[in-house]
């Protein structure tokens, strides 16, 4: 689609995968670029840098290599077409907070020193 629209672009798959036999399954049907499954530091620090969260993740790079969309995924769900493509300023963080987490950390230990608390 982009292609047909006259915007050139690259994709570089940067594998999840725990296994080389499940990357190769999964990549033997892409039809770009890939880090190579053995890159283990190269694709874990990847996925630090652009702060992965869930997979698939899409990140969009300008061709110098600046940051446009971290979570390009979300805006190619609402803009399949790709008429806004590449999404620059339309980055909208996944539905992931910290909050529900934090608060399941505080009350467990709010019971923990209830029922085990310092009993002098």
């Amino acid at each position: 689609m982009l292609t047909a629209l006259g915007k050139q672009f690259e994709v570089v798959f940067v594998s999840s995968d725990q296994t080389q036999a499940d990357f190769d399954g999964y990549y033997g049907e892409m039809p770009w670029m890939a880090i190579p499954f053995t890159e283990t530091a190269h694709r874990a620090g990847l996925s630090r840098r652009f702060s992965v969260m869930g997979i698939p993740t899409l990140v969009i790079l300008s061709p110098e290599g600046h940051v446009l969309n971290t979570n390009a995924r979300a805006a190619l769900i609402k803009d399949p077409e790709a008429s806004r493509f590449p999404w620059e300023g339309e980055e909208e963080r996944p539905a992931f907070s910290l909050l529900p987490i934090f608060l399941m950390i505080v009350l467990a230990w709010i019971v923990a020193q209830f029922l085990f608390g310092n009993k002098k």
